[in-house]
């Protein structure tokens, strides 16, 4: 049987009142004699984003779809990754801490899993400067506090690390907050006014996807994902709560990860893969056209450059996922719709070796096609030397449990927010017979709901 992830264990109980929160709460840190615990408490599933709103000192992750959410605050462990070892580092940070916990008490009023480990990374190392800096090239954090609601019922775990003080005080001063918080309705405040956007120019654009059209003409690569930045300046700092409210969307994935003074926040229409035992769902998404301009995606459908990109997608994944023992089978290619925006999509599946771990799925799939190239070196490597700002734009990000279940997305439609500076992120694929003109177009339709949600477009 494949095991449940954590999200999927969710609610099977009912939610505790305040007051019989509490009382467990206390009771379990009492008991814990310096050891490790895990603390579970069905909780009520309330207003996930408004655990950020309402507390947001310290490091905090939130992943959400239209059924489930995953909010976390603070960090029990914390391992920044750095350079190109930081898949493997990352597994063997998780694992160690893992085997380290086997023992640890689990205080349960739920059935819930006690750990969940929120993950995320550069789209390449050693490139995560200046504004990125606080992210690194990957981080791996055992949070404090986790909230999970799926389908209106919800949990809150707390894990104190053996060696920490029990502070039963403020372990329920914190608990209050997030109680506050997870009844409260968000509030609505007035986007930030920008004083300035700024786009990269459309000229300066074209000449440097003839670099790329010249070395795909010439066979050193078959596609490459060029990505271009905007900048937009506000008055005041801009609410990343706010921002990620007005990113909601049917079909689309929200998320932020929030450190050191920085956010990055997103709404992508792409998950890398789901992990549930031995199962991996993924799915190929490359192609896009505005909605408004092609209803049903007629035009998409009969597209041979975009038929070719999105191939070059499903192609690439299926090898990787049978390149790991794996017993794969690709679905129906269909319209994938975020919006007005909609993309070709194949649905893949496969069934892995047992002891193939979600770091090793992690990186054989990043980067696929779509958001990287083929070769994938070749395309990586110009990326890497042009776009020295991408940072974590369409980078893995997401959760793995300590069964080794997890859920990784791409981090695409997304913004880095350092206080009145946002920076918008978009990408396309450059293949034989693309137009930098059409490219252009594409990527402005792909920046417009985030340019939108920091109040600088319709």
């Amino acid at each position: 049987m494949t095991a449940l992830s954590p999200l999927d264990r969710v609610g099977a109980e009912r939610a505790l009142d305040r007051r019989e929160a509490r009382a467990f709460l206390e009771a379990a840190l009492m008991r814990r004699r310096n050891r490790p615990v895990a603390i579970v408490i069905p909780a009520p599933s309330g207003q996930p984003l408004a655990l950020l709103e309402r507390l947001r000192r310290g490091d905090a992750f939130h992943l959400h779809d239209e059924r489930r959410s995953l909010t976390t605050l603070g960090a029990t462990r914390l391992t920044k990754l750095e350079g190109e070892s930081r898949f493997r580092d990352a597994r063997s940070a998780y694992e160690a801490v893992r085997d380290e916990l086997a023992s640890c008490v689990h205080e349960r009023a739920s059935s819930d899993a006690a750990f969940v480990w929120t993950l995320g990374f550069a789209f390449v190392p050693g490139r995560a400067r200046d504004a990125w800096s606080p992210l690194g090239d990957g981080l791996l954090a055992l949070p404090r506090w986790t909230h999970r609601s799926d389908a209106g019922t919800g949990s809150l775990t707390l894990v104190v690390d053996g060696d920490e003080p029990a502070g039963a005080e403020l372990a329920l001063a914190e608990l209050d907050a997030i109680w506050d918080a997870l009844l409260t309705r968000p509030s609505r405040v007035p986007a930030a006014v920008p004083t300035r956007v700024r786009h990269v120019d459309e000229d300066r654009w074209a000449r440097s996807l003839a670099d790329v059209k010249a070395r795909i003409e010439a066979g050193s690569a078959e596609k490459v994902v060029v990505a271009r930045r905007s900048t937009v300046s506000a008055e005041s700092d801009f609410d990343p709560n706010q921002v990620l409210r007005r990113l909601e969307r049917p079909g689309a994935t929200v998320f932020c990860v929030r450190r050191r003074g920085v956010a990055f926040v997103g709404a992508t229409p792409e998950r890398l893969f789901r992990k549930r035992g031995r199962h991996v769902a993924t799915e190929a998404v490359a192609g896009t056209a505005s909605l408004e301009r092609d209803p049903g995606g007629v035009r998409l459908f009969a597209s041979a450059k975009d038929l070719h990109e999105h191939q070059l997608v499903v192609d690439a994944i299926a090898s990787a996922l049978s390149g790991m023992r794996g017993d794969v089978s690709c679905g129906t290619r269909g319209l994938r719709t975020i919006g007005a925006i909609a993309h070709l999509a194949t649905p893949i599946e496969a069934r892995l070796a047992n002891d193939v771990s979600a770091f090793e799925i992690l990186e054989a799939l990043h980067p696929t096609p779509a958001v990287g190239g083929v070769p994938r070196a070749t395309a990586v490597r110009w990326i890497a030397d042009n776009e020295p700002d991408r940072g974590w734009y369409a980078g893995p990000i997401g959760w793995i449990d300590a069964d080794g279940n997890a859920e990784v997305h791409v981090a695409l439609r997304s913004a880095l927010i350092v206080g009145a500076r946002a920076y918008a992120y978009a990408g396309c694929g450059v293949v034989d017979g693309s137009d930098p003109r059409a490219e252009y177009a594409e990527t402005a339709l792909k920046l417009a709901p985030m340019l939108a949600a920091l109040g600088a477009g319709p």
